[in-house]
Order: structure tokens, then C-alpha cells, then sequence
């Protein structure tokens, strides 16, 4: 439960009506610009962050399942691209220095996400066209 004035920011992928997915922003708390400033913070740094044997941003990979930010605790939720990913440690590694640096002072959580597999629709436009993936293969 949360203190008065206190805000816990959450980023879920969800489905929209079109089984298309989606980053979605859920405030509880106070609401305010300053919420949607640290999502767009941590996104910021996450998206230096990049798989090593793709190149590519885990946020345009479509790896972030959820993020959650409170005053005390950031909680990443990541998705692998395959269960068996042999860099999973060093971009879970990456993605806590990253959010460490973007807001210090705060326990960060990285774990993988639980029963969600990875496929070519979590690909961002962009890293859709940048691996030469059209919407048949995805």
C-alpha cells in the first residue's frame, strides 16, 4: 500500500483490440507529468541497453514485459528471446546499471518474466524493418 503522495508507475505490455502489443502506462497514486517523465526516463535508459549478439535495444526487441517505479524500488520484468539465452545474465546486468545510474539511491529488481515467451510481434517497427521481418513472418 501506498503513503500519502506516494506513486507507483507501471509499464505493461498488454494486447490492444487488435492483438497488436503494446507499452501501456498505469499510474496509481498521485498523477502527474513528473510520472510520465521517469517511465520515459527508465525507458530512455533501457533503450541504450542492447541484446550483444543482435544489436538491437531491448526496448525495440520487445524485452520489457513490465516496469515498475516507486519511491524506494524499480522492478523490471524481462522477456528472452529464447529460454536458453546465453547473454541473459549480462543484458539483465546492463539494464540494472542502467537503471541504477538513472535513478541511484533506489533498489533496483531485474528477474525474468515468468510464462511469456518471446516472437517477432514484440518487435518494434523499427527493429522489424531494421532485421528484415515483415508481418507474414511475425
Amino acid at each position: 500500500m501506498l503513503g500519502a503522495g506516494e506513486e507507483a508507475l507501471r509499464v505493461a505490455r498488454l494486447e490492444d483490440a487488435a492483438g497488436v502489443q503494446v507499452l501501456h502506462l498505469m499510474v496509481e497514486g498521485v498523477h502527474c507529468g513528473a510520472c510520465v517523465r521517469k517511465i520515459e526516463r527508465a525507458l530512455d535508459a533501457l533503450g541504450r541497453v542492447s541484446d550483444p549478439e543482435i544489436g538491437e535495444s531491448i526496448v525495440e526487441l520487445g524485452l520489457v514485459e513490465k516496469l515498475e517505479i516507486t519511491p524506494a524500488r524499480i522492478e523490471l520484468a524481462l522477456v528472452l528471446t529464447s529460454p536458453t539465452c546465453p547473454m541473459g545474465d549480462a543484458i539483465a546486468d546492463e539494464a540494472w546499471q542502467a537503471l541504477q545510474q538513472a535513478f541511484p539511491g533506489r533498489e533496483v529488481v531485474i528477474e525474468e518474466a515468468q510464462g511469456v515467451a518471446w516472437d517477432p510481434s514484440r518487435l518494434s517497427e523499427g527493429a522489424r524493418e531494421r532485421l528484415g521481418w515483415n508481418d507474414e513472418q511475425a
